[in-house]
């Protein structure tokens, strides 16, 4: 009886002594507006300073939470200044929100890197920050819209490295042509297109490779910018992409603005990324049967309905054996700097990727160069200079590929066992060079394709302000680039016994200048 009158007594204490700090807490209110035409400002987030306690203003602006005295009032919105309160002995607060200076001056890039206040632009825009797009750390920064612009449609060919890839912004609108929008960098027209092979090398050539790209991958020209020198995306379709830009814009526009020079102290900034790939979902195959029909066994045969395979026999998980952990590596490094009257910026950026197919590999080394001068205080002058140089080693796709052929490659056959004792080419099926496909390996390590692309661009600006509401811009740039390919089938090869083997050895060169005013 006393320990439970002794307890009473220190409950009672402990409730004394906590009371005066509950009634501290009391419900503070009121309303938040905009500063200008003092409207009220729905969904503003009110949080209590340090704590998780939060709310937000009804259509009315008003709000009601629950704070202490001396406690602090986060008042925070969209395109507003953030502002703190702290709560006094009045439980009314009211706050006024004011429009921050960078949302109200906010641009878009539209015509030939025209700048113009996104409040007077009467149709409507996508813009996307480079940083939004550096951050994705893809190697074909078209991937990276994927997700980011409203009913484009964006597919890459494969996750190999070099691979592939293109944007769709507004659907089929060429029923034979081109479909890909029209690519501008800092007000030039920027090539995207990919190279046809059958174009170089005609399919009536017994030695081609013949079916256009159908058994080689070579890239689109978009992948040669460096996602690390893009300052924002603006992204035009419909009517509005073909009025600024003709017909060239009928399938849309993706306009790029690259970084340039600031003013201020000279700066260095360098960055590196390092990744991993691996695959680990695998096509489930069946490892009962083996290599036949009917239940009878046939080696022969690329058909799995023969007899089951002893107990004992050792399967092999081919997929996992031929696929392989790829490694990326990305390297960017920036100088920059400037005064009132001139500025500059020099980029470069090296990019590695080993694919998880062997022997598969993608380089990229890219130089940008650019600059500023106001010559007087009417003229402007900017000009932009890159280099890229691209090498991709592929692997061969479609019919006979090395992914096709895994699927129907024997459980109980090593597919890393692929040359007898001299190099030459191992059978499995009993039949000639002609009759089987090629082991995976043998594709890839006897059958090389690759490509290399040097590319040049060069662009330059002269801006006059012949009043304060007039001014004159004109543009001229060029954009040169060579691409060299080669696609080799071994004699041994299937599809090259026929003809004792072939290679093809292209070259595309492609030059375009332009200029508008």
């Amino acid at each position: 009886m006393r320990k439970f009158k002794t307890l009473l007594f220190f409950f009672g204490l402990l409730l004394l002594t906590a009371s005066p700090v509950l009634a501290q807490e009391k419900s503070i209110s009121g309303t938040v507006l905009d500063t200008e035409d003092n409207t009220p400002l729905r969904d503003v987030t009110v949080t209590v300073k340090g704590t998780t306690s939060a709310t937000k203003t009804n259509q009315a602006g008003f709000y009601s939470i629950s704070a202490k005295p001396g406690q602090v009032l986060v008042f925070s919105y969209i395109g507003y200044s953030r502002i703190e309160q702290t709560v006094g002995s009045s439980n009314l607060v009211n706050v006024k929100l004011t429009q921050t200076d960078k949302d109200l001056g906010e641009v878009v890039v539209t015509a030939y890197g025209i700048k113009k206040d996104k409040a007077s632009v009467s149709y409507s825009t996508v813009e996307i920050k480079g940083e939004e797009i550096a951050q994705t750390k893809r190697d074909n920064f078209i991937n990276s819209l994927a997700g980011r612009v409203p009913g484009a449609t964006v597919t890459s060919t494969s996750g190999a490295p070099g691979a592939s890839a293109q944007i769709i912004l507004r659907g089929a609108v060429s029923i034979d042509g081109d479909n890909q929008p029209l690519f501008v960098v800092d007000g030039v027209p920027y090539d995207n297109q990919t190279l046809n092979q059958e174009a170089l090398v005609p399919a009536s050539n017994p030695n081609s490779v013949g079916f256009a790209n159908r058994n080689s991958d070579y890239g689109n020209r978009a992948m040669d910018l460096n996602s690390d020198d893009i300052e924002n995306v603006t992204i035009l379709k419909g009517p509005e992409a073909t009025a600024l830009y003709g017909a060239a814009g009928a399938s849309g526009v993706i306009i790029i603005t690259t970084k340039k020079g600031a003013k201020g102290k000279g700066s260095i900034t360098y960055d590196n990324t390092f990744g991993f790939s691996k695959v680990y979902r695998f096509p489930e195959i069946q490892t009962t049967y083996g290599t036949g029909r009917n239940g009878i066994n046939d080696p022969t045969s690329s058909y799995f309905f023969g007899a089951p395979y002893a107990a004992g026999t050792t399967l092999y998980d081919n997929f996992d054996n031929f696929l392989k952990t790829g490694i990326t590596q990305k390297h960017n490094l920036s100088i920059e700097g400037g005064s009132d009257v001139n500025t500059f910026r020099f980029s470069s950026g090296y990019t590695k990727q080993s694919g998880v197919i062997p022997t598969t590999e993608f380089e990229r080394l890219s130089f940008r160069l650019s600059g500023s001068s106001k010559i007087t205080s009417k003229l402007n002058v900017s000009a932009t200079a890159s280099y890229t140089n691209s090498k991709t080693d592929k692997a061969s796709k479609g019919t006979g590929s090395y992914f096709l052929t895994l699927l129907t490659w024997p459980k109980n056959i090593d597919v890393r066992d692929y040359t007898n004792s001299d190099g030459s080419r191992k059978i499995i099926k009993g039949g000639t060079i002609l009759t089987e496909n090629d082991n995976p390996f043998w594709d890839v390590n006897k059958n090389p394709a690759n490509d290399k692309t040097n590319r040049f661009t060069l662009n330059t600006t002269l801006s006059y302000d012949v009043l304060k509401w007039l001014n004159f811009t004109g543009n001229l740039g060029s954009d040169i680039y060579t691409t060299e390919g080669l696609y080799a089938v071994n004699p041994s090869s299937r599809y090259g016994g026929a003809t004792n083997g072939y290679l093809s050895q292209y070259t595309q060169n492609t030059s375009n200048i332009s200029g508008n005013v």
